[in-house]
């Protein structure tokens, strides 16, 4: 039998085991960490949606989603969260009618998933794309208009065997079209080709010619494939005979009529006319319409070549406007010009003329739209470059005998300088500046013993000096009789 004690002893062991296992019970597993959640206001910078793409085309397919910066705490010093950038849905694709101006559905996906959890933007604007406008073209043979001698191009309201298709998929195009002349008060006498522009809802229009037939002419048109021209873009002194021009005819021959005719920058019409093999056969009359590509503006040096021009602009505040100003000074290849705009990498600007600080001395790559008055030339955004550079400086020391001493005040100019000067009396260094002399710090000394004396100053920049000194040596003729 167990004692009254052992029996107690007994109990306890029962009870603290019971409780043991209590415990035991209560302790919870180490759970997993979960990802950080993350979400649209991580985002310090939106991607961009780059490619081109027409409508019943997937966004899959054709765009790509580059850019974009995601960091822990929402903010450009915050730490940045590597990832990619993907479309919740790419097999969506956008219809024909409807706003070409889409906002964009994307997800954000971690590249270490174990750490940051993936977040989704719905129908964001600050990640858009276009839907280009699909080009339509003639399928077949080209159209025909019929009409009597000497009447408007305008009245005619009917072409003759128009067939179009998408030029994009090769689609035919049944919707309804309309179309203008291109010189609708034009009076054609004889057969011959005019350009006319056929419109369909959702398709950039098109341009191109048909076949006049003037009085019942029913011949068939020489001309198999219409002139076409090379691009081209404008120079000084182009003529008309410096275009390449590719045409197809079953007989004859294309030519200019004014192979001299001068050209502008944008569109132009070019007289040509087909001649026939016969000489009997009458000539047909052709315009030519021709775009020639406004040339882009460039800053040009003294020899007229093309270059970068660099900006000295000192450390402190600046106006855009006085930038802009010492822009509009120097030489463009189209003359005269105004500045649009001006866009400075690593520098934020509160509105577009606003003031801006530069702070350091080092290069600033920037552009700056140039928009000329010579039309033959188009609005262009050229690169400069901005370099940043300390005021250049001529100091002064405001030093002065007074009572047999030698007073020195300083450096005297309004940019204060962060370093320090070494004094020397006859050629020998001043014992007490030999650590150098803060600026602004008066300073005064007296000879060993008396004499005349010449005094120099030599100054040693800071690196955090707003202004660079001319000349670090200073010397004044502050020759004095100094008494001891």
């Amino acid at each position: 039998m167990l004692s009254k004690s052992n029996k107690a002893l007994k109990n306890i062991c029962a009870v603290f085991l019971v409780m043991s296992l209590m415990v035991l019970s209560f302790i919870p597993a180490f759970a997993e960490a979960e990802p950080m959640p993350l979400s649209e206001e991580n985002v310090v910078e939106y991607p961009t949606i780059e490619g081109t793409i027409y409508p019943e085309q997937r966004i899959g397919d054709y765009l790509t989603i580059t850019g974009g910066k995601v960091t822990t705490d929402g903010t450009e010093n915050g730490t940045v969260i590597s990832g990619s950038w993907e479309f919740i849905d790419p097999n969506y694709a956008p219809e024909l009618l409807g706003s070409m101006d889409k906002r964009s559905d994307i997800r954000f996906v971690p590249d270490d998933s174990d750490l940051y959890s993936s977040f989704e933007i719905l129908n964001t604007p600050n990640a858009r794309y276009t839907v280009s406008a699909p080009t339509m073209e003639i399928d077949g043979t080209m159209p025909t208009v019929d009409i009597v001698s000497n009447t408007q191009l305008r009245l005619a309201k009917e072409l003759n065997g128009v067939k179009l298709k998408n030029a994009i998929t090769g689609v035919e195009i049944n919707e309804e079209y309309t179309f203008s002349w291109k010189t609708p008060l034009k009076k054609p006498t004889q057969s011959g080709y005019y350009m006319v522009t056929i419109r369909v809802m959702g398709y950039l229009e098109l341009k191109t010619y048909v076949y006049v037939r003037v009085d019942g002419d029913q011949s068939e048109p020489p001309i198999k494939e219409f002139p076409t021209v090379e691009p081209i873009t404008y120079r000084e002194g182009l003529k008309a005979s410096d275009l390449t021009i590719h045409s197809n005819v079953s007989s004859g021959s294309i030519e200019l009529v004014n192979p001299d005719q001068e050209l502008r920058g944008g569109n132009n019409t070019i007289e040509m006319v087909w001649k026939p093999d016969d000489a009997e056969q009458e000539s047909i009359p052709i315009d030519l319409f021709v775009n020639v590509e406004k040339a882009p503006v460039s800053f040009i040096d003294e020899n007229g070549e093309a270059y970068v021009p660099e900006i000295p602009l000192t450390l402190g505040t600046w106006n855009l406007n006085s930038l802009k100003t010492k822009l509009e000074s120097l030489k463009a290849n189209c003359g005269t010009f105004k500045i649009g705009f001006i866009n400075i990498v690593g520098i934020k600007l509160a509105y577009q003329w606003s003031d801006f600080t530069l702070e350091n001395e080092e290069e600033y790559t920037a552009t700056a739209q140039l928009e000329p008055q010579n039309t033959n030339y188009a609005n262009t955004a050229v690169q400069f470059k901005i370099v940043a550079v300390k005021k250049l400086v001529t100091p002064r020391i405001s030093w002065y005998i007074d009572k047999d001493e030698l007073i020195i005040d300083g450096l005297n100019y309004n940019d204060q300088p962060f370093g320090t000067f070494k004094v020397y009396a006859n050629g020998e260094l001043i014992e007490s500046t030999k650590d150098g002399v803060k600026y602004l710090t008066r300073f005064s000394w007296r000879p060993a013993k008396s004499g005349t004396y010449t005094f120099k100053a030599e100054y040693t920049p800071a690196e955090n000096d707003k202004v660079a000194i001319e000349n670090n040596v200073i010397e004044q003729d502050v020759t004095g009789s100094l008494k001891w």
